[in-house]
């Protein structure tokens, strides 16, 4: 016995394993879109006129904004670099491990990233500490 599938849920199927990422607005789209804000006209209604999603709408007025130009992608920065700066002050004033440094700041990085951290400073050296003797 054979069951047949409607065209719509295949559709909406492929529609899902294909989907990307949506291109940005062009320049005249937002020219278009920040005269309508201009004139009061809500985030909707711009989605609207221009045809595209609320959500491209929305991140063009928070990047005008705030002055950034794209969304990051990809992963965040392990480690903001006031913590970096605060590792590598304290790892220049006496011999801590990684360990002990990580439990120094209690950070939610790695013990491998503060590794990375001490590894990539150019003016520490940093070794792999020996093992204790047992």
């Amino acid at each position: 016995m054979a069951f047949a599938i409607p065209s719509t849920a295949i559709s909406r199927d492929l529609q899902r394993k294909n989907m990307g990422r949506a291109k940005f607005l062009t320049d005249s789209e937002k020219q278009i879109g920040l005269a309508l804000l201009a004139e009061k006209k809500f985030e909707r209604e711009v989605a609207e006129r221009i045809r595209r999603s609320m959500n491209a709408v929305r991140n063009v007025i928070v990047a005008i904004r705030t002055g950034e130009t794209r969304n990051r992608r990809g992963a965040k920065p392990l480690g903001t670099p006031t913590l970096v700066r605060a590792i590598l002050r304290r790892a220049s004033t006496a011999l801590y491990s990684a360990r002990q440094l990580r439990g120094m700041f209690k950070c939610n990085v790695s013990v491998r990233r503060v590794q990375q951290i001490l590894s990539g400073a150019g003016h520490l050296v940093y070794k792999k500490m020996s093992p204790r003797p047992r």
